[in-house]
Formats: C-alpha cells, sequence, structure tokens
C-alpha cells in the first residue's frame, strides 16, 4: 500500500497534477485508521517516511505528521466504506473551473465522462486543514464523488487509486475542453441526460458506479 501511495504522487507530479508541496494522498487501511501522505511532502519524491498511518479522528503514527488536510480525507472513509482511496490534487484546468462563479456541466461530454463525472458538487472556499473545511466535506461528499473545492484543487473520493486516477484524468480533461471552448467562443454539446441514463444503465461501458448508485439511492 506504502508503494502504492508513492507510485500514485510520481503520477500526480509528473502529470503536473499537483505543484511544490501541494496535494495529498491517502488509502483506507485497517479499521478506522487510513495511510496519508506527511504534510509538507513533495509527492514527486515521497519515501517511506513520508506516509503514516492516521485515524480518521486524527491519531496518527510514524516519523512525521500526516498532512493537515486529513480531517477531509477521514470524513469521505467515514461516509462512504467504499471508499477505497483520495486524492486532493491541483490541475490546472480544473482549479480554474474551481476559480470561476459558473459551475460547467461537464458529464455529457464525453463517454468517460458520462461514467466519472456525474457526481460532482463544489465546497466554497475554507481554510486548508480547518474543521471547517472538513464539515463543508462531510456534507458535500454525501452526494459527489468529485468535490471542487473553490480555489483550493480538487477532492476525489473513490473505490480505489486506480478509480480516482482515472476519474481525475476524466475532469482535467472535460475541464481543459471547458475552458478552451469559454475562452474561443465555441458552444459545448452534450449528450442529452436521457441518453446519458440509458448508456449508464445498459452497463456496456463498465458496471455501474457502486458509489453513484449508493448517492442516487439517497443512502
Amino acid at each position: 500500500m506504502n508503494q502504492a501511495l508513492r507510485e500514485m504522487g510520481k503520477a500526480l507530479a509528473k502529470a503536473r497534477y499537483v505543484y511544490a508541496s501541494a496535494g495529498n494522498v491517502s488509502m483506507r487501511h485497517e479499521g478506522e485508521t487510513m495511510l496519508i501522505t506527511a504534510s509538507g511532502s513533495d509527492l514527486a519524491s515521497l519515501q517511506l517516511d513520508d506516509v503514516g498511518i492516521c485515524s480518521f479522528d486524527g491519531k496518527w503514527s510514524g516519523r512525521r505528521r500526516p498532512s493537515k488536510e486529513w480531517r477531509m480525507h477521514g470524513v469521505c472513509y467515514e461516509t462512504w466504506a467504499d471508499v477505497g482511496a483520495v486524492i486532493h490534487a491541483t490541475p490546472f484546468y480544473t482549479t480554474w473551473l474551481g476559480c470561476m462563479k459558473e459551475q460547467e456541466d461537464l458529464s455529457g461530454l464525453f463517454v468517460e465522462a458520462m461514467y466519472y463525472l456525474r457526481r460532482i458538487e463544489r465546497v466554497p472556499y475554507l481554510d486548508p486543514g480547518s474543521v471547517e473545511l472538513a464539515e463543508a466535506v462531510g456534507e458535500a461528499i454525501k452526494k459527489g464523488t468529485i468535490l471542487l473545492l473553490e480555489n483550493h484543487g480538487v477532492l476525489i473520493a473513490e473505490t480505489s487509486l486506480k478509480a480516482a486516477w482515472a476519474a481525475l484524468e476524466t475532469l482535467e480533461m472535460a475541464a481543459k475542453m471547458v475552458v478552451l471552448a469559454q475562452v474561443s467562443g465555441a458552444t459545448m454539446n452534450h449528450v442529452d441526460e436521457a441518453r446519458q441514463e440509458a448508456f449508464l444503465r445498459s452497463e456496456r461501458y463498465k458496471p455501474a458506479h457502486s458509489l453513484h448508485q449508493q448517492m442516487e439511492g439517497g443512502r
């Protein structure tokens, strides 16, 4: 698991989805604990000591203190038993959308977007690491697996690191399309809602998204 987080850190840095010491990554561990990157870590070059164990209420073990964002990671795991990994990143175009006042519909732009981007919520800017931010994330994560953190990047909670990475790449591609369309004055074409629903129900692309199904059921 530790190695998986280190590899994800390198992938995020290589794709320029994080910069400097921004961003943090976690995975569900044993019981009510998670593996999470340490505070101030350079995700591009994580060492063994840069990942530690932290409980959902902040008790930790390891040589370095966990990321100050541990609260918003923990609340995702507490809310949904199926959440296996959480990524907080700052990809350029996604962060751009999070700094805009208007919310764009991204889910109907292409096939992967229909699957991964159905449940996006916005969280107003609150100071990183604060209890207030964790509480806002706790409310938003009940309705969406992708949270646009206004002026702060994005938080993605998924069933696994692999799924979280796929959602992040899909999100950044869709965000780039929307931003470039806005800059050029182009009008985006979306697959209509009925066809999206029919496509997802058919499960021809992937099995139904378990977290989305639970959210849509009102859990």
